[in-house]
């Protein structure tokens, strides 16, 4: 599947919704992914991340709204490879990651809005399968979403 998100805003406009990406740092060898959006809601707390990311669909993308905190990282080594296993298109995170050098070699393609060596509780807390908004836009499970080194798009319909 090969796609460049102006192309998308070219021919869907009005159907689309762009993100404000200026928040978000690009991690993992993909710079280009696409997929279904599964959502989680939490804050400073893997439990549920990592029980999303074990359960996603291949070539899903997995949205994780951490409430913007830099305080600790959702995401390190051992989720990413996890979510490379399953077949994850990308991950998406209004939070940070961590182990990022090791991370860059994955064939994945991750968005966040930082780094920080902390790794977060793991208590299970927070929420799944919910609409979240972040980044300007509202990620719904099931809505599709496209990401290029150009942006971030969100749609209710697959496009490709």
């Amino acid at each position: 599947m090969s796609f460049t998100t102006s192309a998308l805003c070219d021919k869907y406009g009005s159907t689309i919704v762009v993100a404000e990406g200026s928040l978000l740092e690009y991690y993992g060898k993909h710079k280009v992914f696409s997929g279904p959006i599964v959502t989680v809601k939490v804050y400073e707390d893997i439990g549920l991340v990592k029980k999303l990311i074990e359960t996603a669909e291949k070539g899903s993308v997995v949205v994780v709204h951490g409430s913007g905190s830099r305080r600790s990282a959702l995401v390190g080594k051992e989720l990413v490879e996890a979510a490379v296993m399953r077949g994850v298109s990308g991950i998406i995170i209004y939070g940070c990651i961590r182990d990022i050098a090791l991370i860059n070699e994955m064939d994945i393609g991750i968005l966040a809005i930082g780094t920080n060596p902390i790794l977060s509780v793991n208590e299970g807390k927070g929420e799944q399968d919910i609409p979240v908004h972040f980044a300007g836009v509202d990620w719904v499970p099931n809505h599709y979403t496209y990401i290029d080194r150009d942006g971030i798009l969100v749609s209710k319909d697959k496009l490709i």
